[in-house]
């Protein structure tokens, strides 16, 4: 799932990601419309905010974000 798929379907919205990320709202921004993001770290954290619980896979993976 993209992110920008994710965020239309209504799971989070990007401040929440950001909140819970700690990816500024710029990045998510960009991410959301199609930037892919340089940083294995950032892409990390913001694909685990995308878990639906702690144990589960992200909806959003490393990849998609970075690749």
């Amino acid at each position: 799932m993209t992110l920008a798929d994710y965020i239309e379907a209504g799971h989070k919205t990007m401040e929440e990601l950001s909140a819970e990320s700690g990816v500024s709202y710029m990045t998510i921004k960009k991410a959301r419309r199609g930037y892919k993001i340089s940083k294995y770290e950032k892409a990390k954290a913001l694909s685990d905010a995308t878990k639906p619980s702690p144990d589960a896979e992200p909806m959003v993976t490393v990849e998609e974000l970075c690749e």
